[in-house]
């Protein structure tokens, strides 16, 4: 990567967050394992074990709105789905995309609320695992693939690597279905879309890329460099992360032998100057509602969510 790294020492301010409450899921009934916010009210979940079904609308109250996706090879199943965008609410239909990872699909479901039934339609098949897959307009896309390299995929079939992201490609080592990139990442659009926010996970990194040319415009290095991630033997890593009210918010986590776990909810302006850390209870997936600011912090390993009232924290933006 070309752009100057910023190594962040530490926050303006720092302070607990605690949520303002917590409950316990059946996860003999919705046994969710990550959680995204659709459209007024409604939050869609992916189910581990979820019986016939992969996925859950449900409102913020945990309430089963509908199920819907199984898993399988069959006709309108997923191999390995995930959640990959909310597109529209009409009525009682709710349309989201879904990536089917190891088949390297997009899908488009319609589903009934009020019956429950879909109706799937397949986007785009790349012909190869995703995983990431971003619809741009005019059969253009933004992908990452197996080997963790994001490009852009344009409608001639021509690709098109955002900056550094194709920096010492040896593709015969690569297209190896065995090939383990040392860089896990995942990544968030920008409210606007105008940018690609890829957050690490395995190191305490984060990119900020613009959408339009592919070039990197940020790049941020948390608390710890290389050589004091080795020295004190410390895993620092991001979890998760998204948007709200035009800010980028990530979870991280810190471990090292014989300390306690540090879980921080780090908040940053959308060119990540940090503004304050949260310490926080441990998460796997978050999701906020855009409107009214609440959080709902997935814990599977617990069988909990915790809401987070995301709106007190914008006197501090």
């Amino acid at each position: 990567m070309h752009k100057e790294n910023t190594l962040i020492r530490k926050f303006p301010d720092e302070e607990l967050l605690w949520p303002v409450k917590t409950v316990h899921f059946d996860p003999l009934k919705t046994n969710i394992m990550t959680i995204d916010y659709a459209t007024d009210g409604l939050w869609v979940c992916k189910l581990v074990h979820g019986g016939e079904n992969c996925f859950a609308v449900i409102n913020t109250d945990l309430d089963i709105i509908a199920k819907f996706g199984k898993e399988g090879r069959g006709p309108d199943e997923f191999n390995t789905p995930f959640f990959s965008g909310f597109n529209s609410l009409t009525g009682d239909s709710l349309s989201v995309n879904i990536r089917d990872w190891s088949m390297g699909r997009l899908y488009n479901v319609s589903v009934c609320l009020s019956d429950g039934g879909t109706s799937t339609s397949l986007l785009k098949d790349f012909g190869k695992p995703m995983r990431a897959v971003y619809p741009l307009g005019e059969n253009s896309y933004l992908c990452n693939g197996d080997n963790n390299r994001y490009y852009f995929a344009g409608p001639d079939g021509k690709t098109e690597y955002l900056e550094g992201w194709d920096e010492e490609f040896n593709e015969a080592v690569e297209n190896n279905e065995w090939f383990i990139p040392d860089n896990q990442t995942s990544q968030v659009l920008s409210e606007n879309g105008s940018a690609l926010y890829v957050y690490s996970l395995a190191f305490p990194i984060i990119y900020k890329h613009s959408i339009e040319d592919g070039r990197l415009m940020n790049k941020k290095i948390l608390f710890h460099n290389q050589k004091q991630l080795i020295k004190e033997q410390i895993s620092a890593y991001f979890q998760v992360a998204g948007f709200y009210n035009g800010h980028f918010i990530a979870f991280y986590r810190e471990e090292r032998a014989g300390d306690a776990d540090k879980n921080r909810l780090l908040v940053f302006d959308r060119d990540l100057n940090p503004v304050i850390a949260y310490n926080v209870e441990n998460m796997n997936d978050f999701a906020i509602n855009s409107d009214s600011g609440l959080m709902m912090a997935v814990n599977y390993d617990e069988e909990l969510i915790r809401y987070y009232d995301m709106s007190t924290i914008d006197d501090k933006l």
